[in-house]
């Protein structure tokens, strides 16, 4: 593993093990998504952790993203195959707790190409040792690393999956542990990505974990966002599931009313009952969407650890005054309108501008290769006590020019319905049911009398002398209010996103 001159080993390690550390039922800021992105677990570094967070901010770059972040719940997007999508079911994760790892669904012994080298499962279970023992966890013995699967990921790296015990106050406790490492690694060269924590005092349960990262590893302090790229793997334990597919692409229409999309995916390679690990393309990292099955059903859509890519250019497209971190609101808003971008959206307009009385919104637009544009919404609202932010997602016709698109959502607050509008260029005025505003660039805000609001309300854009110039029926809000300290946001300093490549 390589490390930052400045930092002794010990030390590197210690942080890069803290800053991948998790436990469960954790609610995450929308935008936490990557190393450590979950919503399902409480991590104590969930996207850096709270407590080690700033001195990890660089090394794990969140995603709940605007780009990718799993299957989305609103039905939207659907596998475009032969076959029908398969409609997801209560997933039966983590509902009950064994004393052994077989009873939970592990392999009785190693499995992976690796499983068969004790010189380099010695090497790997003594690297895990001496990782572990950095932390201010209770030290073990090379008898508690437990080797589940150790193998190549193809030609883009090594992957290895391990069960630790240890005793904590006088009680076992189990932790689940994913290592990766470039092609050809030893096994002291791999490198910890995810610790996953049992809840339960001397239990282990079948919990699914997909993990999706490039097996270069940056070091500490570095963005492994940075290099890698064409290194990515998916590594996923899931003793509950048959398959596990990965989402390869995505094509957007804006037939309306509401945005749609059509999604392709494939089976990744199964390595044993449980256990499925495989390389991964660019385009596949970008998206970071799996899907855990069972006899043909989705039975968990959470979305995995991973360090997916973002979008580097968003100061070039930015509005003049606009902050690039202020985008950062947008986080997970089109994951959660199930219209999550690929690696082949450009991102051609974004902006910022103030709504009510403390709050911004921010707007993104996303080019697609068939002249489709995926529009990203977000209203926040930023005090002393609170962070809160409303999130959307639409997509225009494809015959539609960047300068002439028109998209919006809206937002339900105490006394108003708040529209929230991309509007063409050389707009002048925007009309939603009975109420004009004036409008000053691309971005406007329109508050409506809940008393007078109408779902099926058509907002409409006015040049100076009156004419229309465009017009759109903004869908409800996908997802939000979401709330979150404003000092958690002070204290990570980092993005939380794929929108922002630091």
């Amino acid at each position: 593993m390589k490390h930052e001159d400045s930092l002794p080993v010990e030390l590197a390690d210690g942080l890069q093990r803290l800053a991948t550390i998790q436990t469960r039922e954790s609610r995450p800021f929308p935008g936490v998504r990557t190393a450590i992105q979950r919503k399902r677990r409480v991590r104590t570094t969930q996207f850096g952790g709270v407590a080690l967070a700033a001195a990890v901010a660089v090394t794990v770059v969140g995603v709940e993203a605007l780009t990718g972040g799993g299957p989305s719940a609103t039905g939207q997007s659907v596998p475009a195959a032969s076959t029908p999508a398969p409609e997801a079911t209560p997933s039966p994760v983590a509902t009950k707790g064994f004393e052994t790892p077989e009873e939970a669904g592990y392999p009785a012994e190693t499995v992976g190409s690796l499983a068969g080298d004790e010189a380099w499962l010695a090497e790997f279970r003594e690297r895990v040792r001496a990782s572990q023992n950095t932390t201010d966890l209770p030290p073990i013995d090379v008898e508690n690393v437990r080797v589940v699967a150790a193998g190549d990921a193809g030609e883009n790296g090594r992957y290895g999956i391990v069960l630790i015990s240890r005793e904590v106050d006088g009680q076992k406790e189990w932790s689940r542990e994913f290592y990766l490492g470039p092609p050809g690694a030893g096994g002291d060269e791999m490198f910890s990505t995810v610790t996953d924590l049992e809840p339960e005092p001397g239990l282990i349960t079948p919990e699914s974990v997909p993990v999706l990262q490039s097996a270069i590893d940056g070091g500490p302090g570095k963005a492994y966002l940075k290099e890698g790229l064409n290194n990515a793997v998916a590594v996923v334990s899931a003793p509950l599931a048959d398959e596990v597919r990965i989402t390869t692409g995505r094509k957007f229409t804006g037939t309306g009313p509401g945005p749609s999309s059509t999604t392709t995916d494939r089976a990744l390679p199964q390595i044993a009952p449980g256990i499925w690990a495989g390389p991964i393309s660019e385009g596949e990292y970008f998206l970071s969407e799996v899907s855990i099955r069972k006899d043909g059903h989705i039975i968990d859509t959470r979305s995995p650890f991973t360090l997916q890519p973002g979008y580097k250019n968003l100061a070039d497209v930015s509005a003049p005054g606009t902050k690039v971190e202020d985008l950062d609101q947008l986080s997970g808003s089109l994951t959660k309108a199930g219209l999550a971008p690929t690696v082949d959206e450009v991102p051609v307009y974004a902006a910022t501008a103030p709504v009510g009385r403390d709050g911004q919104m921010a707007a993104l637009l996303l080019r697609t290769p068939e002249g489709a544009h995926v529009v990203a919404l977000a209203e926040q609202e930023v005090t002393s006590k609170a962070y809160r932010v409303w999130q959307g997602g639409d997509v225009s016709a494809a015959d539609v020019a960047t300068g002439r698109v028109m998209a919006g959502m809206y937002v339900d607050h105490e006394d108003v319905r708040r529209y929230l509008l991309v509007v063409p260029e050389n707009t002048d005025q925007v009309t939603v049911s009975g109420v004009t505003v004036e409008v000053d660039d691309r971005l406007a805000q329109v508050d409506v009398p809940l008393g007078k609001a109408d779902d099926q309300a058509v907002a409409k854009a006015l040049g100076a002398d009156g004419s229309v110039l465009g017009e759109t029926r903004p869908q409800p809000s996908s997802g939000g209010p979401y709330e979150k300290e404003p000092d958690y946001l002070k204290a990570t300093g980092m993005h939380r996103d794929g929108i922002i490549n630091p």
